[in-house]
């Protein structure tokens, strides 16, 4: 099985979608080594598709590994996206959500004009 197959077997039901699944992917890069984040340097070490909880320096992931990562970060951003805009009804609309908390992260979007304008869409 390859990457892109492994990718869209690691979705779990009723999140993001497939498609939403590989905007992160895509838009996040993949390393299977621990780097340092282009914006904080090593203050963030980051890893795969932009995991930054549990990466350490030095370290290095598996394929699988990453997945299992990805999974979790994005099923994480979608639990956010589910708290932080409820009104959100299309797939299209909890895809690109998601890959937004995913990039930004849920404290910082929260405070943000975009959230609001978001929020008021659906008030």
């Amino acid at each position: 099985m390859d990457t892109r197959q492994r990718l869209l077997a690691a979705l779990t039901a009723g999140a993001v979608s497939a498609a939403g699944l590989g905007m992160i992917a895509e838009h996040e890069g993949y390393s299977q080594k621990v780097y340092a984040d282009p914006a904080l340097g090593w203050a963030v070490p980051t890893v795969c598709w932009g995991h930054t909880a549990t990466a350490k320096r030095g370290g290095w992931y598996s394929d699988a590994q990453c997945l299992d990562l990805l999974q979790k970060d994005a099923t994480t951003a979608y639990r956010d996206v589910q708290r932080l805009f409820p009104g959100a009804k299309t797939q299209g609309e909890v895809d690109a959500y998601t890959s937004l908390v995913f990039n930004v992260g849920a404290s910082k979007l929260e405070c943000t004009t975009i959230s609001r304008l978001i929020l008021q869409r659906y008030h």
